[in-house]
């Protein structure tokens, strides 16, 4: 992943991985050769391509015969570009493990429904990529053992019955620099999370409410690690006008988080 404060420019060149970074070491002064095949069925490199490959290695020096070839798995992944190559809804439907959706800055209108593998989505950073709700429910709404990780972006003007930014059901979610404010739900202003695994860094909640309980955050069962943020002027009619937790199955910890 990039490292905050060092976010890549979005439109530069893709930094596709390189399937040799992730072949086992070579130990020898003396070797000279790595052969690679069998990258698919036409034995032709596939740069752009995703998924696991199965590549055959062979060594050669001057003091030794060559090698035995050797069949190792190398997965290859990398980023897909939104807006340019992709509409974001194009991007989750394509994206393979490990890939990252690159958000640029400005304001993307969406209403998402995942509920497969983990797909990462990175902006720009919370001041200036934003995912804008359509008024048709969560913004991002993550079902039935999907996964998902959202980097460096601000989600708002949600508008939902379980959680205005994002409903949370059976489910994991990451979120790492994002901001969520100006949602509103009747439970989880911002978050609706239910029997979910969620790790929470560096997270702002602003400005959100709810009708009845949890102004920011509806949670019920599951496991909840939040570190670093703040939860200021969410509101909600019933209890937990931050953060509403119930539920016997429930593991919550929140540190360095200004309520």
């Amino acid at each position: 992943g990039t490292r905050r404060g060092s976010r890549r420019a979005f439109g530069a060149e893709r930094e596709r991985v390189g399937l040799l970074e992730h072949l086992p070491g070579i130990v020898g002064p003396d070797v000279e050769f790595v052969g690679v095949a069998s990258l698919d069925s036409r034995n032709e490199p596939l740069p752009d391509a995703r998924g696991v490959f199965a590549l055959t290695l062979t060594t050669t020096s001057q003091s030794a015969v060559p090698s035995r070839p050797r069949r190792v798995p190398v997965p290859a992944y990398g980023y897909l570009e939104v807006p340019g190559e992709y509409t974001l809804e194009e991007a989750i439907a394509i994206a393979s493990e490990n890939d990252v959706i690159l958000l640029a800055a400005g304001n993307h209108d969406v209403d998402l429904t995942h509920s497969t593998s983990n797909v990462v989505i990175e902006g720009m950073g919370p001041d200036l990529t934003y995912l804008s709700g359509l008024g048709r429910g969560a913004v991002i709404d993550l079902q039935g053992g999907g996964e998902i990780t959202l980097r460096g972006m601000t989600i708002t003007h949600g508008n939902g019955q379980d959680g205005g930014a994002i409903e949370c059901r059976d489910s994991t979610l990451t979120l790492d620099d994002v901001r969520l404010e100006y949602n509103i739900a009747r439970d989880g202003g911002a978050i609706y999370l239910h029997s979910c695994s969620t790790v929470m860094t560096d997270v702002d909640l602003l400005d959100n409410a709810a009708h009845n309980y949890g102004g920011a955050v509806w949670m019920n069962d599951g496991t909840l690690s939040w570190s670093g943020g703040r939860a200021a002027r969410n509101s909600c009619g019933q209890t937990g006008g931050a953060v509403y937790l119930n539920g016997p199955d429930l593991d919550a910890t929140i540190t360095h988080v200004v309520l």
